[in-house]
């Protein structure tokens, strides 16, 4: 019932009927609702959600950018998670065709590198001590 109102809802969106795209996705929540299931998304759907390998669901897992549902084997990702983290990839996808915002970012990403060497560190140290004057 579920898949049928999510259907619905598309139809409704192509037709342009907002409002009753809406109350098609409610029936579909509301469905849903008493479907009993898992915490998580498994490691593969969330890969094929955001596009990537399962290797790097579970690596992004590993460094905290998902977070794992707790006791889960196989693994699992949280919903809330794995959605916020596509809504993220999904803007740097977008923004990655602008030239000019990936020109910048990779700047920005050579200052963070270049701030991280020890010449650097200990240039930008005198300067604010006052031993050194800025060009």
């Amino acid at each position: 019932m579920a898949l049928i109102s999510l259907e619905d809802a598309c139809e409704a969106l192509a037709s342009g009927s907002p409002n009753a795209a809406l109350r098609a996705v409610q029936e579909a929540h509301e469905t849903l609702e008493g479907v009993d299931h898992t915490a998580g998304v498994p490691v593969a759907h969330a890969a094929r959600r955001l596009g990537v390998s399962a290797p790097t669901v579970r690596s992004w897992s590993a460094r905290g950018a998902l977070r794992a549902v707790p006791g889960t084997s196989p693994a699992q990702i949280e919903p809330e998670s794995l959605r916020v983290v596509g809504r993220a990839l999904a803007e740097l996808r977008a923004r990655g065709r602008d030239r000019e915002w990936l020109r910048a970012l990779l700047e920005e990403l050579e200052d963070r590198a270049a701030r991280r060497s020890a010449a650097v560190s200990e240039g930008l140290d005198q300067l604010a001590r006052g031993e050194l004057e800025a060009a």
